[in-house]
């Protein structure tokens, strides 16, 4: 599987892409600037990110350019956001924090088929009082169709030291072709706490969707049926 990415340069006023095979290390932010990825039958892009940081703790990373993009190669495809996203508090009283905002868009690139399921998963670790966790919303044209949260401890006391990689999923109410997608990551500490994120798993399924124009043909038929049944019975009477 070749997977794709692409860069648009400024060439005389006028913007060209380029698509260049993908190498096989992770690519950063920084390196993607406004183009896109196409992994398997997905298109991401439109990739957007801003930090939000405490004043006194060690945070990591230091800018958004930092942050790297795996591609998931096996279906369903997607991306692995890698880290480290780690904040430590030595000794602050206040609660220290680094909180990541990242949105891009994500296309189902064949025509037939689009989008039913979210696939999130991290593998969020803390020690003494800190906490990790993604918050993810999903829209279309601005509206919300999903929320979907990894959290570690969880909300019930977990006690976890390094979990596994944890996951949620999400079946939508009904299939997209497009989604645009927000995640706030956020690693907080409370004095002699620490937590980090490493590896944030996201891909996506889909299913099988009527083409443009089959769905029209399918009820221009079933009237021509209608009518043809309503013709007979009135030739009947």
């Amino acid at each position: 599987m070749i997977h794709k990415w692409a860069i648009a340069a400024a060439v005389t006023g006028v913007t060209v892409v380029g698509t260049l095979a993908a190498p096989a290390q992770a690519i950063t932010l920084g390196e993607i600037g406004n183009g896109f990825l196409d992994v398997g039958d997905k298109r991401f892009s439109n990739f957007q990110c801003a930090l939000s940081t405490s004043d006194m703790a060690l945070l990591v990373p230091n800018s958004c350019e930092e942050i790297k993009i795996n591609t998931i190669e096996n279906s369903p495809f997607g991306i692995d956001i890698q880290g480290p996203f780690s904040v430590t508090n030595f000794a602050s009283p206040d609660t220290e924090f680094l909180e990541t905002l990242i949105s891009f868009d994500v296309e189902a690139l064949d025509p037939t088929k689009a989008i039913d399921s979210i696939n999130l998963a991290f593998n969020g670790a803390f020690a003494g009082n800190g906490k990790a966790s993604v918050k993810e919303t999903a829209r279309v044209d601005g509206t919300i169709v999903a929320e979907l949260m990894v959290s570690n401890p969880y909300e019930g006391g977990s006690d976890l030291q390094d979990p596994a990689l944890e996951g949620e999923d999400f079946d939508l109410a009904t299939p997209y072709k497009k989604l645009n997608i927000t995640k706030e990551i956020r690693v907080e500490a409370e004095a002699g706490g620490s937590a980090e994120i490493s590896s944030i798993v996201q891909t996506y399924d889909q299913i099988e969707v009527p083409e443009p124009g089959t769905i029209g043909g399918l009820l221009a038929v079933g009237s021509l049926g209608v009518g043809s049944i309503l013709k007979q019975l009135k030739q009947k009477k």
